[in-house]
């Protein structure tokens, strides 16, 4: 519990954070008490008194927790931000082993250089940013006496001049490597433009997290927003310095003398802890103890970039078909089967259902189908011509009115349906301006059935199959030339029959 007080835990610790300030605390406040206690007269103690109980009161007025949880929260979230950017070169070198295949010294040669460019571009990139990186790699001749840049590239790399760039010329490495890239393309090496196109999906996503980098390092969270903090706390204990002292009030307004401030140590170590927590996060490329360690990364980096596009490449382990009946079991030690298990479990597991509930719900419908409906829910290739339509309008005993309203009914319930729409089947006729709707086979269109009555009436019962809307059929001469047709079996649902006067 109390290993955080031993020395080997103070670095990076609270204490490590906050401890000059708190001693720095603790002596103002006991100079103010010896010169309350032992230096004051009784009347000068008791008007004293009531400027404690007034800067006591003040210490309420200040917001701390809001201002200071809204502030760590941003930099907590912004320092998590930066550690997503950090550019690791694996997906970039897995693929480069993958897609550049070869065991010839070529091959290897490329492969290692493109790996050995990858690390040049993360020391050029992070010693402009990372004082541990600068310190590390002050110049450009360090960079040569590590191996990571030849005296060749080191000719070409300096007659290069960037102006404006403040990071100059980190982004050099990875041009080389996009035209190594492009070479090994037109070598024959990358086979397809698919696959150079991944390579250079890798190198894009490689480049952008230290341009990103790049944006966090340039601007910084607003200075007004880190004094209004700064400003918040330390204004707090400036009262706390008094409004704390002792003897006080207590909510009785009877006397209470503590000689020690146990719970405004502890409010300083929380909230100048809280603030320290956030001056430390808000710059992560220093040299303290909570900064990213971007020398360990390098070394980590260089080390298993090699690893896989040499000595990893095209390496598998035999396969035996004799490993087709070796059975898998996972083990345990006495260690782990100790340890209390929460597997995932489903959440309706003890859930029961009445029997009265499992019986099969039937729909009561009062409609009836509509007998043209009828005629046309069939999963043969049937079709009709609004030509048809327009005989059985003409016909002395058929109702206009009833095919009017039929046709409205027909658009309504087309609105009214939940499932998507069917591909439409549209053509034009002399004196016709319709529309056709196709549903594929077994799709519910959703319609309601007709009511009886119009098959009893015989109106537009229509089921002549004359016309065959199949793809390699031949076109029927009564239809226009503007004719889609679907390659399913169709059903028919008239959407503008209203819209038919008749003759």
């Amino acid at each position: 519990m109390f290993s955080c007080l031993c020395p080997a835990y103070a670095q990076g610790s609270l204490w490590k954070a906050i401890w000059k300030h708190l001693l720095l605390f603790i002596f103002l406040y006991y100079c103010i008490n010896v010169v309350y206690r032992f230096f004051m007269t009784e009347e000068q103690q008791g008007i004293f008194l009531r400027y404690i109980l007034i800067f006591d009161d003040f210490t309420k007025y200040i917001p701390l927790t809001f201002l200071l949880g809204f502030y760590v929260a941003m930099i907590v979230r912004r320092w998590w931000a930066c550690c997503q950017l950090i550019s690791w070169p694996d997906h970039l070198l897995f693929n480069i082993s993958a897609l550049i295949r070869g065991s010839d010294p070529e091959t290897r040669i490329i492969r290692r250089t493109i790996a050995r460019y990858a690390i040049l571009t993360s020391v050029l990139a992070w010693r402009s940013i990372s004082l541990r990186v600068l310190k590390r790699y002050p110049t450009d001749e360090h960079l040569v006496s590590s191996g990571l840049m030849t005296r060749e590239e080191l000719v070409i790399f300096k007659n290069i001049h960037v102006k404006v760039d403040p990071h100059q010329k980190w982004f050099v490495p990875v041009n080389w490597i996009q035209t190594m890239m492009v070479r090994c393309f037109e070598k024959g090496t990358l086979t397809h433009t698919n696959e150079l196109r991944v390579l250079l999906d890798a190198l894009e996503k490689f480049r952008n997290g230290f341009f990103q980098l790049f944006i966090y390092d340039w601007i910084a969270i607003p200075l007004v927003y880190t004094q209004v903090s700064t400003i918040s706390v330390y204004g707090y204990f400036a009262f706390a310095l008094i409004g704390r002292q002792y003897p006080s009030l207590n909510q009785f307004q009877q006397p209470v003398d503590i000689y020690f401030p146990v719970f405004t140590v502890l409010q300083f170590l929380f909230y100048v802890g809280w603030l320290k927590v956030g001056e430390d996060l808000m710059f992560p490329f220093g040299a303290d103890d909570e900064d990213f360690e971007f020398n360990y990364i390098l070394d980590r980096n260089l080390e298993v970039s090699f690893l896989i596009v040499d000595d990893l490449h095209n390496q598998v382990p035999p396969v035996y078909v004799e490993s087709l009946k070796d059975e898998i079991e996972l083990l345990h030690t006495k260690g782990s089967a100790n340890l209390s298990n929460h597997p995932q479990r489903q959440h309706l597991r003890k859930y029961k259902m009445k029997d009265s509930e499992k019986k099969i719900y039937e729909h009561k419908n009062d409609h009836k189908v509509h007998p043209m409906t009828t005629s046309m829910r069939s999963d043969t290739h049937s079709a009709c011509s609004f030509s048809d339509i327009e005989q059985a309008m003409l016909s002395p005993h058929n109702d206009h009115e009833g095919v009017r309203r039929f046709g409205r009914e027909t658009e309504g319930a087309l609105k009214a349906a939940s499932a998507p729409a069917p591909p439409y089947l549209s053509f034009d006729t002399p004196g016709s301006q319709g529309r056709t709707a196709l549903a594929a086979p077994g799709q519910d269109d959703g319609r309601p059935p007709r009511p009886s009555e119009r098959q009893q009436r015989g109106l537009l019962t229509i089921d002549p199959p004359e016309i065959d809307f199949r793809p390699n059929s031949a076109p029927d001469p009564r239809l226009s030339t503007s004719l889609l047709c679907n390659p399913y079996p169709v059903k028919f649902l008239s959407k503008s029959l209203n819209s038919i006067e008749p003759r």
